[in-house]
């Protein structure tokens, strides 16, 4: 697994199987062990004018696939043929793009289906060494957010989509993709709370997620 080492903070990692390998110098496993930086010997090195250095990988789920070269190498980030197995045969599907040359993290392909597939060289120059690779799984995860009885979605400011519970559509077309998009701090959360009749006045309860909010103060209104 990447663990730590990923392209942004949201990306979800998806699940992936290696089938085989073969590379100039390296091992397939250093592509996932989530370590990123200086040049070693054991990434992943495809170095050849044929196809003969390859990666043979089956993903779980439509994928993104993501790449960060070695510090020492940052322009070594070129393309690879990609192929796709198909009724018991490879089929060339076209290459992954071109990095940055920057030693940063980049998109080498995207909206993968479900599938095998196989990475190989035979690009030219002929050379792509790897520290990391993320496989974003593309999984359907939309966020709402319910506020007392109010559905909400942020947009450089909160905004009212409906009431709840929210509805499949609420989510299919107000679904916010990704938290990290909320950038303000709520200043006031509703928490709905339940009463009991007492001899003199009422008892009123109610539940705060701690894990959820930064508590400052709570007022009762």
């Amino acid at each position: 697994m990447a663990g730590a080492a990923k392209p942004f903070i949201d990306a979800i990692e998806g699940s992936w199987i290696i089938n085989g390998s073969k590379f100039y110098s390296g091992y397939a496993d250093h592509l996932f062990n989530g370590i990123v930086g200086a040049y070693q010997a054991d990434w992943a090195y495809w170095y050849s004018s044929t196809e003969d250095n390859y990666l043979d990988i089956t993903f779980n789920q439509k994928t993104n696939v993501w790449g960060i070269p070695t510090t020492s190498y940052q322009t070594y980030d070129n393309p690879l043929k990609i192929f796709k197995y198909t009724n018991e045969s490879w089929v060339y599907l076209g290459n992954t793009l071109k990095g940055p040359g920057n030693g940063s993290w980049f998109k080498l392909v995207s909206d993968l289906p479900t599938g095998r597939y196989k990475f190989t060289s035979g690009v030219s120059p002929g050379y792509s060494l790897w520290t990391e690779w993320f496989i974003e799984g593309l999984f359907l995860i939309k966020y709402l957010v319910k506020n007392g009885s109010n559905i909400l979605k942020f947009n450089n400011s909160w905004e009212i989509i409906g009431s709840a519970p929210p509805t499949e559509e609420l989510f299919d077309e107000y679904g916010m993709d990704y938290l990290s998009v909320i950038n303000i701090q709520q200043d006031k959360v509703i928490i709905p709370m339940t009463s009991q009749d007492l001899d003199e006045g009422k008892l009123w309860r109610g539940t705060v997620d701690k894990t959820a909010f930064n508590i400052r103060k709570i007022e009762v209104v």
